[in-house]
């Protein structure tokens, strides 16, 4: 996964899918799984693309994708899909189904087969066809995504020095829209700031990565400095 060093924050998200389309979900509640960008962990591989079914009877929609989420298992079988960032209820229905359909060699974590985390995108295009179903991170991009606005750091003001700092590593997703998606810590710090550090996350917003000209989504990794006073 490619790293992307920006002042203030490092994301890396996770995702628990079902066939449901939840738009997010409590880490607590998320099924145990390893994440991409974890020491030790070697990600999920597509092998096959099942084909995607155009809505027939949905209007065409320009240039659109559903960004799902999911775990590959230790046997390569697809679960806990879940929609993070939605085409229309429609189309979230067709990119499940081919996500359900297409084949993956799995993960592992210290040399073992194990449950991996994935970002997954399906595009739709404007001459009515769909996909193929891709994993993030996406083969190629022609520019990578940004930071457009990001909330004021928590620094020490002059005068003041903090008792403790340090630096979260946090991974977020982020939309075809700018937007960021189910923040997740790589690397805490504890004391209260990684929590700290995932409302600071949220209120980012992103000039998306750009592939042929359309907005496409990415996972950024952030490093978060924070200070404990």
């Amino acid at each position: 996964m490619r790293k992307h060093a920006l002042s203030g924050i490092a994301i890396l998200l996770v995702f628990d899918i079902g066939f449901s389309f939840a738009y997010a979900q409590p880490q607590s509640d998320r099924p145990k799984a390893h994440s991409p960008g974890e020491p030790g962990v070697i990600a999920p591989k597509l092998t096959w693309s099942a084909a995607v079914s155009y809505p027939v009877k949905e209007p065409p929609t320009g240039e659109t994708g559903c960004t799902l989420v999911a775990v590959i298992n230790a046997d390569g079988t697809p679960s806990n899909i879940h929609v993070a960032f939605s085409a229309g209820v429609v189309q979230d229905q067709a990119a499940v189904q081919a996500v359900r359909e297409s084949a993956f060699v799995p993960g592992s974590y210290r040399g073992e087969r194990a449950p991996i985390w994935v970002d997954i995108w399906v595009p739709f295009h404007a001459n009515r066809t769909a996909g193929p179903v891709e994993l993030l991170p996406l083969v190629h991009v022609d520019q990578p995504a940004t930071v457009l606005t990001s909330p004021g750091q928590n620094e020490p003001t002059k005068g003041h020095r903090a008792r403790f700092e340090g630096t979260v590593l946090i991974s977020v997703l982020v939309s075809a829209d700018g937007l960021p998606a189910q923040p997740h810590v790589l690397r805490p710090l504890g004391l209260g700031l990684d929590e700290k550090a995932l409302a600071l996350v949220e209120e980012y917003r992103f000039k998306p990565a750009m592939r042929n000209a359309i907005p496409v989504p990415e996972r950024l990794v952030i490093e978060q400095r924070m200070y404990l006073y």
